[in-house]
């Protein structure tokens, strides 16, 4: 009987027919989790009015058909008594055999054939909750594409380990989560370097996941896993996209157990900087008397990175004994850092023991300028005239150059009356690094006529490291030579070039122009020294179109000069930038 020959009264009876095959579904499969719960309530939302049993209604008391009662009932389409609802009907049907067909179900004359085993399939996979399917379009060509992404389901699972690692780091936000859930079920060790990766993931579900995927890692079998991956831990430690402290903090806090700390340390070859940071704090955190956290921190005091001896130092305080403070204070001294030589020297002044008396004396002679500035500092009046004895013998006697230079500035300090003359001497030194010295105190001491006649004395020094002083000191405030003096200087020693350009940008910008143009004809085309002019004339350029100051008559004069005998000489792009700024200034006419 079809629909337009059946009468409503025949119609509306059995649309009072229960739906069996919902009922055994929901006997076997109903979720318990609320995020199951949800896409349960998606699928009953549709099956129930679209497939539908001719067996009679239970009656009170009697209990449900068991999933092993007789065969799965026959589905058959729905059908209704107005024009209205037949096209309703239409659409129903059609979706009902395109939602029903990919999960085993078969409409009209067909069966569930295994349609509960694939719904059991579905409550397996689909462990997360669902949103709401607004904005969600079918693609074209992509059958039941909408529903796996709306459940959070790939279209097609992975089923090897390299596809999970993949999925891992896909740019969808659902498929790195499921892959984190499959790879935290797995229980494989290498799927943790992966769990720590995604714990700083930019979704916030992904980042829940993998945190608690990573807790479950948190046991002794594992530990060889841990050491592997140390380096995303130190990772995990510099990342600021969530607040990662309590992971961090059970983490440090499971390596730090003594059985943990001799696995992770095993086998360790030549282990990368972050993660012997990570290892020194790990440790540091896992001593609990002096005497261990003594010898670590005597250790990690020595340590060339920077980062791990500085923690050292900072963790002094933490001793309670003053004398292993003092000591480690005194190790700290011998560092190749010079901060850290500075430091351990200010926390052994800090103690006021006689013996850090003895230690500054000794931190005088040390090679860098801040540790000297701090000993000399710290020195008590009776032991001034000792050490300027000292550093003076060794300035008139030593042949080592590094050594005169600090014995020169040590004196500089301690005799400030006797310092012009003794940097008179060193400007005389044959050593570059005394005449550094040397001349840096001379500017430290000089008024400005003094400090412009000591530019021109520093400019014209053979070392590239005096004439950096001097381009120093024009930057400062110094008044930069002439543009005669400064040609006249690159003709004599041409490899003061670079000094006399970093010079000349402090001259007026048609000065420069005219010094540039002029140093051009000093070298050839392939020169080094012309492609450094080509190059500081395009910086020219770039700083004129910031400038709006006209050139006076003179240097009108002697920039249409310069151009007319450099023009040919410089590169097509310089001719051209230049020729342009010299038209808008009015130097060159039309």
């Amino acid at each position: 009987m079809t629909s337009s020959t059946r009468s409503v009264e025949q119609v509306e009876e059995e649309r009072q027919l229960p739906c069996v095959a919902v009922t055994q579904a929901r006997q076997h499969l109903y979720p318990q989790s609320v995020s199951d719960r949800r896409v349960w309530a998606l699928l009953t939302r549709f099956v129930p009015p679209v497939f539908e049993a001719r067996q009679p209604m239970l009656r009170k008391g009697e209990s449900e058909v068991p999933s092993t009662a007789g065969p799965l009932p026959v589905v058959r389409e729905h059908a209704y008594s107005s024009p209205t609802r037949a096209r309703h009907n239409v659409a129903n049907n059609r979706f009902a055999t395109e939602m029903a067909a990919p999960y085993g179900f078969a409409t009209g004359d067909g069966c569930f054939n295994a349609g509960i085993q694939r719904f059991r399939a579905i409550w397996q996979v689909a462990r997360c909750p669902c949103h709401s399917m607004r904005g969600l379009r079918r693609t074209k060509g992509e059958g039941m594409g909408w529903l796996s992404r709306w459940l959070k389901l790939g279209l097609e699972t992975p089923v090897s380990w390299e596809a999970w690692l993949l999925e891992a780091r896909s740019s969808s936000g659902y498929r790195r989560e499921a892959a984190v859930r499959a790879l935290a079920l797995s229980g494989d060790d290498r799927a943790l370097p992966v769990l720590l990766e995604r714990a700083n993931d930019w979704v916030p579900q992904v980042r829940q996941a993998a945190t608690r995927a990573v807790g479950a890692y948190l046991r002794e079998e594992h530990l060889s896993a841990w050491r592997a991956a140390l380096p995303m831990v130190a990772a995990l430690q510099r990342a600021r996209r969530a607040d990662h402290t309590e992971l961090l903090s059970a983490i440090l806090a499971f390596l730090a157990q003594p059985m943990c700390l001799a696995v992770l340390k095993t086998d360790l070859v030549s282990p990368h900087r972050e993660v012997q940071r990570l290892l020194f704090q790990v440790e540091l955190s896992a001593v609990r008397d002096d005497s261990s956290r003594y010898q670590l921190l005597r250790g990690a005091v020595l340590s060339a990175d920077l980062v791990v001896a500085r923690g050292a130092l900072s963790a002094i305080e933490a001793l309670t004994n003053p004398e292993q403070r003092l000591s480690l204070a005194g190790v700290a001294c011998y560092s190749r850092v010079a901060a850290i030589r500075a430091g351990g020297l200010r926390a052994a002044l800090a103690g006021g023991r006689a013996s850090s008396c003895s230690l500054a004396r000794k931190m005088c002679e040390d090679r860098s300028e801040q540790v000297r500035s701090a000993a000399v500092a710290a020195l008590a009046p009776e032991d001034c005239a000792h050490v300027a004895q000292a550093a003076r013998d060794r300035f008139e006697g030593t042949t080592n150059a590094r050594d005169r230079a600090v014995a020169l500035d040590v004196l500089c300090v301690l005799v400030p009356d006797d310092t012009a003359r003794l940097c008179v001497r060193g400007r005389g030194d044959g050593a570059p690094l005394v005449r550094c010295i040397a001349y840096a105190r001379s500017f430290a001491s000089a008024d400005s006529e003094e400090r412009d006649r000591l530019v021109m004395f520093a400019l014209e020094d053979a070392s590239a490291r005096v004439r950096r002083l001097a381009a120093i000191q024009v930057r400062r405030g110094a008044s930069p030579p002439p543009r005669e003096w400064l040609r006249a200087l690159v003709q004599r020693n041409r490899v003061a070039l670079p000094s006399v350009m970093s010079v000349g940008r402090r001259l007026s910008p048609w000065s420069r122009l005219a010094l540039l143009l002029e140093l051009s004809l000093s070298f050839a085309d392939e020169d080094e020294g012309m492609r450094g002019v080509n190059e500081e004339i395009r910086r020219w350029s770039a700083d004129m179109a910031r400038c709006f100051l006209s050139p006076s008559v003179q240097e009108l004069l002697i920039v249409q000069r310069a151009w007319t005998g450099a023009r040919d000489g410089l590169k097509f792009d310089s001719q051209r930038d230049v020729a342009a700024h010299l038209r808008a200034f009015k130097v060159l006419g039309g």
